[in-house]
């Protein structure tokens, strides 16, 4: 399964990437162009100018892990798999087809949800293609 290795974060409230910076700096990350990297964490960091959107779609609603006292919204598996859909609709990047197949695959998602927004796009061929590669994946393999 792929992972990329950036962090997206898009700040709902007042802060540049000074502020930012002031908090990510002592902990070791660097400021290249837009994006926080770090010397030992390969992870990076990103804050893309908002409102949250996916494609023509403004992000509304999200879902909110918990854990103790921490709490972080992050985006429905749909509009994941939509976000991973929106690099293939635009830039045929057949990586994150790939990717939007998994996620789709592992869990609910909403497929009416990303059939109209796919049309609004205007990538239902695309979609089309989206959807003959999740059958495979989620076709039960013989043993």
């Amino acid at each position: 399964m792929y992972q990329s290795l950036d962090l997206d974060f898009v700040v709902t409230f007042r802060r540049t990437t000074r502020d930012v910076g002031k908090i990510l700096v002592p902990l070791g990350f660097g400021l290249r162009g837009q994006t926080f990297h770090h010397d030992v964490n390969r992870f990076t960091i990103d804050f893309p100018k908002g409102p949250l959107m996916v494609g023509a779609d403004r992000i509304e609603r999200w879902d909110t892990v918990r854990r103790n006292d921490e709490t972080l919204n992050v985006l429905s598996r749909t509009d994941c798999v939509r976000d991973r859909l929106a690099a293939f609709y635009h830039w045929s990047d057949r990586s994150s087809l790939a990717t939007a197949c998994d996620v789709a695959a592992r869990g609910d998602i909403d497929l009416e949800v990303i059939r109209a927004w796919s049309g609004r796009e205007n990538a239902s061929d695309k979609y089309a293609e989206f959807e003959r590669v999740l059958a495979l994946r989620r076709k039960p393999r013989r043993s």
